[in-house]
């Protein structure tokens, strides 16, 4: 088959049977080039190219030290139940995060408001201890966060974030680490998983 023939047979199969490492790893290859992000699972030495390759490698339990090395996640429960488990705790994850970000991003809004507001009108700068009040009071604010009860996507996690971009001076208060990952995660606008069965 021409090369862009067998491009849209990957993207198109459910899975594929009886298949050696070189067509394992070219899978991973082609589905990445077509703009997924790919996961893969594998427990052998032969799979470990594969899940090199993947975005994200999950060696399986039971899984060669080879496989081990190689991969992102390793599971040390066995069966499928443990992907799932990891599926809905990242969930979770992303939606603490989310939820982070847009507060963060509110709360940086509100206190350029505020503070050009009260310098315009006031015509003089802050008091030392509101300064430290409100600083302490946005990072304890932002603890809750940490400790809700976070419900898990059903579906794919695409497209959540848009693309768009945000002004310097509205994330004033985020840290430089903060910045970084979250501006990151914001640029990509898109957190998708292409998984496909891959049968030796």
């Amino acid at each position: 088959m021409p090369g862009s023939e067998v491009y849209d047979f990957v993207e198109a199969a459910d899975g594929f049977a009886e298949v050696f490492p070189q067509h394992k790893y070219n899978v991973v290859e082609i589905l990445q080039q077509r703009g997924y992000l790919v996961a893969m699972t594998g427990d052998g030495v032969n799979d470990a190219p594969s899940l090199k390759k993947a975005d994200t490698g999950i060696a399986v339990e039971g899984a060669s030290d080879a496989a081990r090395s190689a991969a992102d996640i390793v599971f040390l429960a066995p069966g499928l139940g443990a992907i799932i488990d990891a599926l809905k705790t990242s969930r979770q994850i992303f939606h603490r995060m989310y939820a982070y970000v847009v507060y963060r991003i509110a709360l940086s809004i509100h206190l350029e408001i505020f503070l050009g507001l009260w310098i315009a009108i006031l015509n003089r700068s802050l008091n030392i201890e509101l300064v430290v009040f409100i600083a302490i009071f946005a990072d304890v604010a932002t603890l809750a966060i940490a400790y809700d009860n976070a419900p898990f996507s059903k579906r794919l996690l695409s497209g959540t974030f848009p693309n768009f971009g945000v002004c310097p001076f509205f994330l004033d208060s985020f840290s430089p680490s903060h910045l970084d990952h979250s501006s990151t995660m914001i640029a990509r606008g898109e957190m998708g998983v292409s998984f496909k069965t891959l049968v030796s």
